[in-house]
């Protein structure tokens, strides 16, 4: 006998049309929208350059490239979202008693926030030090630019 994927008469086998949705549903995930104005990556020979999207079709993409200002009709195949690399950190290690490393931490947290305003806002909430009851605690207040208590 021959092997066919669905049984003779046309009947699809249990399961087909939930698998059939899910490959759709995939394959729409995969498509990247992009937005006139949007920073992009093209690929342009075998280097991948900086541009900003013009003009969209359905196939072809017009951007305009940072590096000379020109204008370039490309597939889309060729054009990906610009990936911003990761932010490089540092860890620095505190040591001593826990007021002397609280301390610390606020002094250099004024440090940072002083080269780069809003970085200590994003920071992650760490309720482990907030509203201890015996010994030393850390709570966040917010401040208004001259420092004064919201």
């Amino acid at each position: 006998g021959v092997l066919v994927p669905f049984p003779p008469g046309g009947a699809k086998p249990e399961g087909a049309e939930e698998a059939e949705a899910e490959a759709a549903r995939k394959k729409a995930e995969e498509l990247v929208i992009f937005e006139v104005g949007e920073t992009v990556s093209v690929k342009y020979g075998a280097e991948w350059q900086d541009a900003t999207v013009l003009e969209l079709s359905d196939v072809i993409v017009k951007v305009k490239f940072g590096h000379d200002d020109s204008e370039e009709q490309c597939a889309k195949v060729n054009v990906k979202k610009k990936v911003e690399p990761p932010e490089e950190v540092e860890k620095l290690l505190l040591f001593g008693d826990l007021r002397g490393r609280l301390e610390l931490e606020m002094s250099i947290m004024q440090l940072v926030e002083k080269k780069a305003e809003g970085y200590c806002t994003k920071l992650p909430d760490r309720p482990e030090l907030e509203n201890v009851k015996d010994g030393i605690g850390l709570t966040v207040l917010p401040l208004e630019k001259d420092g004064k208590y919201i």
